[in-house]
C-alpha cells in the first residue's frame, strides 16, 4: 500500500496505525520505534523503518502465529510504501 507523496514514512506509517485504531479498535497494536518487541498473542506490529533492524528476518521467524507485522520503507524521495512483512 502506498502512502501519501511527500510524507515522511514514520508519519504515513503512523497514518495506517490511527486508521486501523478507529476502524478496527479491538485489535491490539504495538509501535515498534525501538528494539522489535517481544509479543504474544494476536496483535499488528507497526514498524516505522526496516532498515534500523538488520535482525527483522530472524525476529519475523520467531513471533506466534497471529501476528502481523507492517513496515514503512521510502521507495523513492516521495513516496513510502508499507509492506506486510507477515
Amino acid at each position: 500500500m502506498l502512502g501519501e507523496r511527500r510524507i515522511p514514512q514514520e508519519v504515513a506509517l503512523r497514518q495506517l496505525y490511527d486508521m486501523t485504531a478507529e476502524q478496527c479498535p479491538e485489535l491490539a497494536r504495538v509501535w515498534a520505534d525501538g528494539p522489535l518487541p517481544e509479543v504474544s498473542g494476536a496483535c499488528v506490529v507497526f514498524v516505522p523503518n526496516i532498515r534500523d533492524h538488520p535482525e527483522i528476518d530472524d525476529w519475523l521467524i520467531g513471533l506466534p502465529d497471529g501476528v502481523m507485522v507492517i513496515c514503512a520503507q521510502e521507495i523513492c524521495h516521495q513516496v513510502t510504501v508499507h509492506l506486510r512483512m507477515r
